[in-house]
């Protein structure tokens, strides 16, 4: 017997904003819900992923702009006495936090690399 798919249908209706949304987070959330609508692939099914998607824009954004205002570095005085340039927290969890809004990024086709991949899953 050959293996079926089920079918599987978007829920209806548009994914609700978070009443907790900082204004950065709600600007964000706006702003992909719009796109998503456009292209038809906005669902209430988007619930959590664009809460993921959000939270990793926002926390890339500010992380990026705490390094604009203070700098990549720090002056730190070490366990031996001696003050050393170090490079600061923040900037140190950058990479992660810029792969994690790219794999949210993705999942909605929201990368040139990714949007044929996702309209063609659609």
């Amino acid at each position: 017997m050959p293996k079926t798919t089920p079918s599987v249908r978007r829920t209806a209706g548009e994914p609700t904003a978070p009443p907790n949304l900082s204004p950065l987070a709600l600007a964000h959330w706006n702003r992909v819900c719009s796109i998503l609508r456009a292209r038809g692939q906005l669902s209430a099914d988007s619930q959590f992923a664009l809460e993921g998607l959000v939270d990793a824009l926002v926390d890339r954004e500010e992380v990026m702009r705490d390094i604009r205002e203070n700098g990549r570095t720090e002056m730190r005085r070490m366990s031996d006495g001696v003050v050393r340039e170090r490079k600061r927290r923040l900037y140190v969890l950058l990479p992660d936090l810029q792969d994690a809004a790219r794999k949210w990024l993705r999942q909605f086709g929201l990368t040139d690399a990714s949007l044929n991949e996702v309209l063609n899953r659609d």
